[in-house]
Parts: structure tokens; sequence; C-alpha cells
């Protein structure tokens, strides 16, 4: 069984496509105006400057500390918030207003659910994927 694992990212501006992968998912909601988000952001000659929201599955809380150290040391003016929870949980906060530049949920029908209400600005896409192991350890017999 593969469990998906989806983003939802504000439109990026051009300086910021560069930017490596991992810190693209951040970088994307440092490129859209404070009229689409309740954090703001610009683009500097030296980086990105302002607040970045990432709303971001539990699950994903060693891998989104790592992006967001790595961003803010790439962009010294640039702020991360990391808020974690579950995917149905973070749906509902976003549902209730909470500020959300980026979102990364381990649910995809929480996130297509936020597509289908237009609450994602740029849709959504599956970006990593999982699957169940199970694993046991006995110890081995005497002969």
């Amino acid at each position: 069984m593969r469990l998906p694992v989806t983003r939802a990212v504000a439109p990026v501006r051009a300086a910021l496509v560069a930017l490596l992968s991992g810190i693209g998912l951040l970088a994307g909601a440092c490129g859209q105006d404070a009229s689409s988000s309740a954090s703001t952001s610009t683009g500097t000659a030296d980086g990105v400057a302002g607040e970045v929201t990432v709303s971001a599955a539990a699950s994903l809380k060693e891998a989104f500390t790592a992006i967001a150290e790595g961003f803010e040391t790439a962009n010294p003016d640039a702020e991360v918030t990391i808020n974690l929870g579950s995917s149905g949980d973070l749906a509902t906060q976003i549902r209730s207003g909470a500020p959300a530049d980026v979102a990364a949920f381990a649910a995809e029908s929480d996130m297509r659910s936020l597509d289908d209400d237009g609450l994602l600005d740029g849709g959504y896409e599956i970006f990593a994927t999982n699957q169940m192991v199970y694993w046991s350890y006995s110890e081995p017999q005497a002969d």
C-alpha cells in the first residue's frame, strides 16, 4: 500500500525557481503577494525576506525542519514557522483561516478536499510516497 505525501504551494517568482527542490517548497510560499497570504515575503538582491508559514504532517517534522533551517541559512532575512499536525487537523485549521503558505499532507484526500474547496493556490501534487513495511525480530534458537 503506497501512501501519498502531497504539497500545495503558491506561485513562485522567477528568481526562486532556481533554488534546490527541498528549499523550493518554502520558496514557493515566498513568491506570492501579501494579498494572497497571511504571511508576507519579498525577494531581495540577497535572497528572500519575510515570513513563511508551513503546515506539514507530523511525520514530516525532521525533513521540514532541515529544509527550513537550510532555507533560513540561505535567506537570513526569512523566517520559517512550521505548524505540525495530522493532515485532517491541518486541513481544518486552513479551512478556519489559519495562515499557511505551504501545505504538505500525508493524506491526499485532505489535500484534494482543500483543492476542491478552492483553498489551494495552484493546486497540489504528490511529491513523495511511502510503503508500509512489517518488521519483527526473534531471538536465534540454540542448536
